[in-house]
């Protein structure tokens, strides 16, 4: 298990410093910014690579898929109310400087007569389509390291 941790750091590592010269020396800023999103999906896939190599390798099976966790719908509504808790916070004590909803298309989501309204109905759907969208697509990503943090490591 140890041993798994150690590969998990200095595979980051040398993986860091290979992008730091990679960016540095050989590629621009444009071509690199290019390949930034596969290249920060492989760097959070190390250690779900490690706790995949090691766990076929120690023979034990990964149990994170193996009961759900009972903290989902905190991670689900805990960000919702803290956005609504800001709105109301900006709302109430902030100059309001509203961007012209006629000219950003957004004219067609609202339908109220108060432009407070408005944004508050901009917001709340802001907050479940990034939910929604982000949940699903950063699984990509999140996945990878769940499998090592959660997952191989529950067995130390």
């Amino acid at each position: 298990m140890k041993k798994a941790i150690l590969w998990v750091f200095v595979i980051s590592i040398l993986y860091s410093v290979c992008l730091f010269l990679l960016k540095k020396y050989y590629l621009d800023e444009k071509t690199f910014n290019l390949f930034l999103l596969p290249l920060g999906i492989a760097y959070m896939w190390i250690p779900g690579t490690v706790a995949l190599i090691f766990s076929k390798k120690e023979k034990i099976s990964l149990p994170i898929f193996k009961k759900p966790n009972k903290y989902i719908l905190y991670a689900c509504f805990v960000p919702i109310v803290i956005t609504l808790m800001v709105f109301l916070i900006n709302f109430l004590f902030a100059k309001m400087n509203p961007i012209d909803l006629s000219v950003s298309g957004l004219n067609k989501l609202c339908f109220f007569s108060s432009s407070a309204l408005n944004y508050f109905l901009i917001a709340c759907i802001t907050m479940v389509s990034g939910i929604l969208i982000g949940g699903t697509l950063n699984i990509l990503t999140t996945l990878g390291e769940e499998l090592m943090w959660r997952g191989f490591n529950s067995f130390s």
